[in-house]
């Protein structure tokens, strides 16, 4: 069940909450649905596999999307070495609380940058 986030309006433009998140991360329609799974989980660590299962996605998809999200820092990754050699990776989300510091922060640079091509015209 995906949340609803209300409209935020500048100007003449609508800027849903998903499409914040996904400009401040630079993460495509599946990285955010994947990410907000990933929320649902309550920090469970998950395996591509089981995010997979879980999710209803093919799991080459998942390891596209989690990559992307680790890479943005919105999920950690654990590494279980395995007796017979090898190793597993699990996930679990960055705390919310980072993550909305994080938007806070893109949204006051770009407040800032409006702001100063206001004043340079």
């Amino acid at each position: 069940m995906r949340r609803q986030f209300k409209l935020m309006s500048f100007a003449c433009k609508a800027i849903r909450f998903e499409e914040l998140l996904m400009c401040s991360f630079d993460l495509n329609k599946t990285d955010y649905f994947i990410y907000n799974f990933m929320l649902e989980q309550k920090g469970k660590n998950l395996t591509v596999n089981e995010i997979a299962e879980k999710a209803g996605k093919e799991r080459t998809v998942i390891q596209k999307s989690m990559k992307r999200l680790f890479e943005r820092n919105l999920v950690k990754r654990f590494q279980e070495n395995l007796e017979n050699g090898g190793y597993r990776f699990y996930y679990a989300p960055v705390e919310k609380r980072e993550i909305k510091a994080r938007l806070r922060d893109t949204v006051r640079k770009w407040a800032a940058n409006v702001e100063s091509a206001v004043n340079r015209w």
